[in-house]
């Protein structure tokens, strides 16, 4: 029986010749596991955190396609999506910000 996949994962990883050790996002698709390199050093675990936090939800966001199931859509998703797209568009993107900053906090996971 195989194992389950637990899905991305962040790693701190030495390569054959390298000085220093460096993290990586490592994952498992269609039986094959992948890598992925932050490019930042052990010392700095809390940019690899932010990094990792990032690539999640842009792979999430690609991973998408089309509107969705509803049980599916994440509101938070959607609002970063609407400030994303029509930040362009409005009279002040600050307010715009500032008016989906609690929004974004109360529909956070």
């Amino acid at each position: 029986m195989s194992r389950p996949n637990l899905g991305p994962k962040l790693i701190p990883l030495r390569k054959k010749g390298w000085t220093r050790t460096i993290f990586y996002i490592t994952w498992t698709e269609g039986g094959r596991t992948k890598l992925d390199s932050t490019g930042i050093d052990t010392a700095d675990p809390d940019s690899a955190q932010t990094y990792f936090r990032e690539w999640l939800q842009d792979r999430a966001r690609k991973r998408r396609k089309g509107p969705g199931e509803p049980d599916q859509v994440w509101v938070a998703d959607l609002i970063q999506n609407y400030v994303a797209e029509h930040s362009g568009e409005v009279a002040s993107f600050e307010t715009l910000t500032i008016a989906a900053r609690p929004l974004l906090y109360f529909f956070s996971v």
